[in-house]
C-alpha cells in the first residue's frame, strides 16, 4: 500500500516516489490496481474516502457519472443512520463481485485471444506442409 500526504494547499505527495501527483496521477494509480491511503499531512487523519469521491466528483463533472442521481439520493439518505453499515456491506460486496466477473471476462477473452492465434498457426503451418506435397 502506497501512503499519500495531503497537504493543506491540496498538494498530493506519494511518499513511494517522493515526488506531487496530480489527482489525476492518483486516479491511474488507483486504475492500475495500486492500493492507496491518502493521509492529511499534518494530522494523519484519513482522508483516503473523501480524496476518492473527489475524484468521481471530477469525473462526474466531465460526463463520466458513475452514480445515478437515484443512487446518491439513496446514498445520502441513509448516510446518517444505522443502516450505512449494512448498504456500504451490500455495496462492497455488489462491487467486489462486478469486478472479479470483470477480470474473468478479460482473463477469458485473452484466452479465446491465444486460442485464435494457436489455430491460425496451426492453419499456416498446413497450408505450408499442403505446398511442400504439391512440389
Amino acid at each position: 500500500m502506497i501512503e499519500i500526504k495531503k497537504y493543506a494547499n491540496r498538494r498530493l505527495y506519494d511518499t513511494a516516489q517522493s515526488v506531487y501527483i496530480t489527482l489525476a496521477d492518483l486516479a491511474q494509480m488507483v486504475q492500475s490496481g495500486v492500493a492507496v491511503k491518502i493521509c492529511d499531512a499534518k494530522s494523519g487523519e484519513d482522508l483516503t474516502s473523501v480524496t476518492l469521491l473527489q475524484i468521481l466528483a471530477e469525473r462526474a463533472q466531465d460526463g463520466a457519472t458513475i452514480l445515478s442521481p437515484e443512487a446518491l439520493a439513496i446514498l445520502i439518505s441513509h448516510s446518517g443512520d444505522e443502516t450505512i453499515v449494512e448498504l456500504r456491506s451490500s455495496l462492497d460486496a455488489h462491487l467486489h463481485a462486478f469486478a472479479e466477473t470483470q477480470l474473468a471476462q478479460d482473463t477469458e477473452h485473452a484466452e479465446q485471444q491465444n486460442a485464435i492465434r494457436d489455430i491460425k498457426q496451426a492453419i499456416t503451418q498446413l497450408n505450408h506442409a499442403i505446398l511442400n506435397l504439391e512440389k
